[in-house]
């Protein structure tokens, strides 16, 4: 806390100090002079040094926002199906490995009939974070400092061999789509 106020006093005297020099160099001029004259160099410096003050104060919170976007929380809670789950396989979707399972009923089945598709499909489930195509590694999820909507917001990396792509979605949104694609897939089969 001590730290926040002096780095805010400090900015504060500087600021005060750039914002007063062009009426120092009219004080000074009237010394020199005797008339009350601001040379176009000093607003020139002055408008820069704030300019960059101004600049600097973005970058900051910019990457202020960053370090509470991309802060790891711990998972609550979690739904597992009574069997556990079966791996069903792997789906490859924006350059990433999703892993598809299906939960399982575990060996007390209800019935000796075929389960529908319908029933099959309910139980489907895409498991997050993806894998790292090169080495299966889970990715990592991070919001990127320049990103954007056109390139993407957010980099998924990979920590074990330094695979990088880029989104414009979160993995919990491509966990969606990875879902509506693989049933349609399932559903055709």
């Amino acid at each position: 806390m001590l730290k926040s106020v002096a780095t805010g006093v400090v900015a504060k005297i500087i600021v005060t100090f750039i914002i007063a020099l062009p009426p120092i160099a009219g004080a000074i001029s009237i010394i020199q002079k005797g008339k009350w004259e601001i040379p176009v160099w000093m607003w020139i410096v002055s408008g820069t040094l704030l300019a960059l003050i101004g600049i600097m104060v973005l970058i900051v919170k910019r990457i202020q926002n960053l370090g509470q976007e991309n802060k790891r929380y711990p998972l609550i809670g979690f739904v597992r199906p009574y069997g556990g789950w079966e791996d069903y396989g792997h789906y490859e979707y924006k350059g990433v490995k999703w892993r598809i399972r299906k939960g399982s009923e575990g060996p007390f089945r209800r019935g000796l009939e075929e389960e529908s598709i319908e029933s099959i499909l309910k139980k489907i489930d895409v498991q997050t974070p993806p894998l790292c195509p090169v080495c299966e590694t889970e990715l990592e999820e991070e919001k990127d400092f320049w990103g954007t909507s056109l390139w993407g917001k957010y980099v998924w990396e990979c920590i074990n061999c330094g695979f990088k792509v880029r989104s414009k979605e979160r993995f919990n949104e491509s966990v969606d789509k990875v879902k509506i694609i693989v049933r349609g897939k399932i559903r055709r089969a």
